[in-house]
């Protein structure tokens, strides 16, 4: 089954192609360079965190659209963590739906205490994404799965939303 973030493409790219524009996206990222970043980006690219929910809540955390807050959120996250290198493990790439599946593993290191745990102490985890391509190899959109930070900045969102409905 195809996911509906891969959407086709009249030109497909080569498989080839399609695997260096993940890599280069995902270098960008590890290195923290936000220049090589845009460059990778569509400027109405979409970017979907898929992070805990409830279904009542009209501004879930996790869908923006646009390179300029792509880069934000990355700037957020330098701004949390003195490090946040981004290794690719595996990456498989759909010709026919101009996508990439691809899992990684993020090893970030907080400058100050974060949500309990200390500051300086490395932390690692896994996640998944779906990156979709135009016909020039730039990023049209992306879905993310399991990433630390948004998962736990849903959690909160969905806390939120609790206390904004009220009493159940």
């Amino acid at each position: 089954m195809t996911p509906p973030i891969c959407e086709g493409a009249a030109v497909p790219l080569t498989r080839e192609q399609i695997e260096q524009a993940v890599r280069i996206h995902v270098e960008a990222e590890s290195i923290s360079d936000m220049v090589a970043l845009r460059e990778t980006l569509r400027p109405d690219v979409d970017y979907r965190l898929m992070t805990p929910r409830y279904d009542s809540d009209p501004t879930p955390h996790g869908r923006f659209t646009g390179a300029d807050t792509y880069i934000d959120m990355w700037d957020s996250l330098h701004e949390v963590f003195e490090s946040y290198a981004i290794h690719l493990e595996r990456l498989t790439a759909d010709v026919e739906n101009q996508c990439a599946w691809l899992t990684i593993r993020a090893d970030a290191v907080p400058y100050a205490e974060w949500r309990g745990l200390p500051a300086g102490k490395p932390i690692t985890w896994w996640s998944a994404a779906i990156c979709s391509f135009d016909d020039d190899g730039a990023m049209t959109a992306e879905e993310v799965f399991g990433s630390m930070p948004p998962t736990l900045a849903g959690y909160d969102r969905m806390k939120e939303h609790l206390r904004e409905e009220g009493p159940t």
